[in-house]
């Protein structure tokens, strides 16, 4: 698989036309999974350190991880539950940096290494508080939710793109 062949678009939430929600082996194009030297168990725990209804959210076994790809596929039974996509080579998870695409229907969004806050609010509108809380400039996590949707851009201590992690939070059926 070519890398830079891989496609991510936000209307839909689709890989390469392969949606969260659908069945794990549509990704079948991707290969083997090729983990990272940080392989489990639990090493993506700190990656995602959301608070949904006041309880920490951990994930473990549950990723396939195509580390020269700069992303990992997190999925319950054969359900993809979501993507995530490391921007930057330097990530503290030993991935390569994603050399996709990401597009929005038919447009073409410019997200890289070095997208600001700024840029990504300008793209997507003002990021959502999560629940009881203020929206705080100074926050490495723009977050986007909408009912069972999460979509998370984190920024590095520079205030640039290091990943982006598109998220079913629902019950898979």
């Amino acid at each position: 698989m070519n890398a830079s062949l891989l496609v991510f678009d936000f209307d839909g939430w689709k890989l390469n036309g392969v949606a969260i929600g659908e069945d794990i082996s549509r990704l079948a194009f991707l290969g083997e999974e090729i983990p990272t030297e940080r392989s489990r168990p639990g090493w993506l725990e700190k990656l995602v350190n959301r608070f949904r209804g006041g309880e920490a959210r951990y994930l473990q076994d549950n990723i396939l991880e195509y580390a020269p790809y700069g992303l990992a596929v997190e999925f319950q039974g054969s359900t993809i539950l979501g993507y995530t996509f490391f921007l930057k080579h330097s990530n503290p998870f030993g991935y390569d940096a994603y050399k996709g695409q990401f597009i929005n229907g038919l447009q073409p969004l410019n997200l890289t290494p070095y997208t600001t806050r700024a840029e990504l609010i300008a793209l997507f509108g003002p990021p959502t508080p999560l629940e009881g809380e203020e929206l705080d400039s100074d926050d490495p996590w723009l977050t986007y939710a909408e009912a069972d949707w999460d979509l998370t851009f984190s920024l590095d201590d520079d205030g640039q793109l290091e990943t982006i992690e598109a998220l079913w939070c629902g019950e898979p059926s």
